[in-house]
């Protein structure tokens, strides 16, 4: 355990340095392709040293870096991103490994090979239909370049599956959204409060680097939300937590005080607020969804756990109670003075019409709809471009008629079938089930250990993966697909018959 837990201080330690690095770019802009040269060379050093370090270091950032942005080489007016550059650096070292040691590349004899292969194929089309339907060839790349991301799997596979470090690459992720929570309560706080010297270089810098969506909930309230793309990793790895709890206190009684149960309730608590403190309904959604049907599943493949089951749903309710508190806390924390936030939280989850976020994706259906029915079997191609009206403020300033024209869309499901139709949504969708369909069978044959805790966990943190794509666009983007990645990891790893190391 102490090795895991080492392995994750030195994930804080690196995080805590790219962020300083981040700020202080923003602050001093001339410095900015020189830090990026800096990193860029620790880089390489690191994967030639050891490829599951770089490896660690990709999950770290997507975990922390949402965009992308956090550090930027800026070559001649295209911003290389450190995000970029670690994906070259993993699949240029691997395959140079590969070719040094003449090895084939184990992937291709894995159950998955086939699915992913079959996505692949269906993105080249769309590549294909997207280069010949005339659309602009900058716009069929930045389209289809987040799909490369995928090719991540042939070294995450070897590493993880073959060299069997999983559990430090979860200890990788732990830590990084350990990290993204800290800073969603502390940046809560500071956006709670007029805190202006320090708010508004914060709100300048996060807009820079793009790192989070900071805005003002209401014009009356000092609350404002604090939204980052790399939160669907909190999502994600939420359910570990569900499903740590659920097996830890199978045999407990209703209040334990074993360590490891409060702690990992405490992280579950802290996991909440940040989601809740995002204020993103796409979130909301997606755990409400996810937590009740995870709780019928297990009611239902756990028969005789009904009391388990029950108790887990108590700690649900603990659990959303202190995670509200913890958020109104933090709000009305009287140093300097802050404000309530409990109405604003109802107010939020009640509005699902009216707002220009919510206007636009509605705006987007019937538009999305019509497009897609010119293609329906193929899609229309990667750079595919619809019109629809919005009432959204950034686009009015530019469009005062209030008609924008664009390639991406919040509406994930309907962008893949736009793009790629219904074969490449297929193809999506095998990929998903064939990761949910092995972990499924771990689930019903592993009632035991941590086999069992990682296939809940990664299982229902898919679903709640797919629906968040419905209306927040994540599986055409690294984001998602990393933890595409992680999760056939995750579910080729446990069903093999090296088991998982128990921690106690």
């Amino acid at each position: 355990m102490k090795e895991y837990l080492k392995t994750a201080k030195y994930a804080i330690i690196a995080i805590l340095i790219i962020e300083a690095m981040s700020f202080f770019v923003f602050n001093f802009k001339e410095f900015q392709n020189y830090v990026f040269a800096l990193f860029a060379i620790f880089s390489v050093l690191l994967f030639l040293y050891k490829i599951e370090y770089g490896i660690y270091a990709v999950f770290a950032e997507l975990c922390i870096g949402s965009l992308g942005k956090i550090i930027v080489f800026d070559a001649f007016g295209f911003d290389f991103t450190l995000r970029m550059f670690l994906w070259l650096c993993a699949i240029t070292s691997f395959f140079i490994l590969k070719l040094i040691k003449k090895e084939n590349i184990k992937f291709f004899r894995s159950d998955f090979f086939i699915p992913y292969l079959f996505l692949g194929f269906t993105v080249s089309l769309g590549v294909i239909f997207g280069v010949f339907g005339g659309y602009h060839l900058k716009d069929v790349f930045l389209d289809v370049n987040n799909y490369a991301f995928f090719l991540l799997v042939l070294p995450s596979y070897e590493i993880f599956i073959v060299k069997k470090n999983l559990i430090n690459l979860f200890f990788v992720l732990l830590a990084a959204c350990g990290f993204v929570c800290a800073k969603t309560i502390f940046l809560f706080y500071v956006f709670s409060h007029e805190l202006f010297y320090i708010q508004d270089k914060i709100y300048a810098w996060s807009r820079f680097s793009h790192l989070a969506e900071i805005t003002n909930i209401n014009p009356n309230a000092l609350v404002s939300r604090i939204f980052m793309q790399s939160q669907i990793w909190i999502l994600f790895l939420f359910f570990f937590f569900a499903a740590y709890i659920f097996k830890k206190t199978e045999h407990s009684a209703f209040f334990t005080k074993d360590k490891k149960i409060i702690f990992a309730f405490v992280a579950w608590s802290g996991f909440l607020s940040a989601l809740i403190m995002s204020f993103s309904r796409s979130f909301w959604i997606a755990l409400v969804i996810t937590l009740f049907v995870m709780s019928v599943f297990l009611l239902i493949v756990f028969k005789n756990k009904i009391k388990t089951s029950f108790k887990i749903l108590s700690y649900g309710l603990i659990l959303l109670a202190s995670s509200v508190v913890i958020t109104m806390a933090t709000s009305a924390f009287p140093i300097p003075k802050g404000s309530q936030s409990a109405d604003l939280i109802k107010s939020r989850a009640k509005k699902f019409s009216g707002e220009a976020a919510l206007s636009s994706r509605y705006s987007q259906i019937a538009p999305l709809v019509s497009a897609i029915s010119e293609h329906p079997i193929l899609g229309s191609g990667f750079g595919a471009k619809v019109t629809y009206k919005t009432q959204d403020p950034r686009i009015l300033e530019k469009n005062p008629d209030g008609y924008y024209t664009t390639s991406s869309f919040e509406l994930g499901w309907l962008e893949i079938l736009l793009k790629t139709g219904l074969l490449g949504f297929s193809a999506y969708i095998y990929l998903i089930f064939s990761i949910l369909k092995k972990l499924f069978i771990q689930i019903i044959k592993n009632n035991e250990g941590y086999k069992l805790i990682f296939a809940l966990g990664a299982f229902f943190g898919i679903i709640s993966l797919v629906i968040t794509h419905a209306a927040s666009p994540y599986l055409n983007h690294p984001l998602g697909i990393g933890i595409i990645i992680f999760s056939t990891i995750v579910s080729e790893q446990i069903s093999q018959n090296s088991k998982i190391q128990k921690h106690q």
